[in-house]
């Protein structure tokens, strides 16, 4: 069991009914999906009747990574208080302000997508977080590869140069074949989680709703601060060593007083 949902109540319907009753509200920039169709925008109802229409051969659009507490700030009540085993989580507490306009404190990102849509590639987390993703309607399909594996995924920074995994292109990638894949099933209820440096990508089976949450502690900590510096410009990389270095500080001192 990761992240609980009261009553099981998260379905398509109920997302789509949440909106309807918002009325002129659903026209606002913060409760429209982000993302375009052609040259428009799509209200929520819109995108959840191409999610239910959905198929392998004519996948609905991928809603992921939307920041759960901006987009529908009355759904955050369903899903608190997360799970202990979540913890510790560094991206929150005094002094973590800086890392928020990519990771806001790791408060739940939410995805939402039909049959047949998938994750555009296969990649691992960026600045090496851990990630716990909970399935909370709908099935998904994950396909996993160790971080030892890294050599013969022709990484690209965090992501692969691959592209389509179960089509691979092998005469132009042979190490490919070398590579040890892990795939299943995610069902409702179920959580996963991905450990920094973990690659994966998904496909989403039936209608699907997840949530995600990145962490960052100690477990991670050399990884991620070493990928935050190298990804500063060179003008201010000292600058966040040393924010880095004040921060990790703070919350060594922190846990010993715990």
């Amino acid at each position: 069991m990761g992240i609980y949902v009261e009553n099981n109540s998260w379905d398509m319907a109920w997302i789509e009914r949440l909106e309807s009753r918002r009325g002129v509200q659903a026209q606002s920039e913060q409760l429209r999906v982000m993302f375009s169709l052609g040259n428009r925008e799509l209200t929520i109802d819109e995108f959840i009747g191409m999610v239910m229409n959905s198929s392998d051969e004519n996948p609905a659009p991928y809603l992921r990574n939307v920041h759960l507490e901006k987009f529908l700030p009355e759904l955050m009540e369903d899903v608190s208080p997360l799970p202990e085993y979540f913890s510790p989580n560094w991206l929150q507490g005094p002094f973590t302000k800086p890392l928020n306009s990519r990771l806001h404190g790791g408060n739940c990102e939410l995805y939402i997508g039909g049959t047949g849509g998938k994750f555009p590639v296969l990649h691992f987390d960026t600045w090496h977080i851990h990630t716990f993703l909970s399935q909370i309607y709908g099935i998904k399909e994950y396909t996993i590869y160790a971080p030892e594996d890294s050599a013969y995924l022709y990484p690209n920074m965090n992501t692969s140069r691959v592209g389509d995994i179960d089509n691979v292109d092998l005469n132009k990638f042979p190490l490919f074949a070398s590579a040890k894949r892990i795939r299943f099933h995610l069902n409702p209820g179920e959580t996963l989680f991905v450990p920094a440096g973990w690659w994966h990508t998904t496909k989403i089976i039936t209608p699907s709703i997840t949530l995600s949450v990145a962490r960052v502690n100690e477990s991670n900590w050399k990884d991620f601060s070493r990928d935050l510096r190298v990804g500063a410009p060179a003008p201010f990389r000292p600058l966040v060593a040393t924010y880095l270095t004040g921060l990790r500080l703070m919350k060594a001192i922190t846990s010993s007083l715990e």
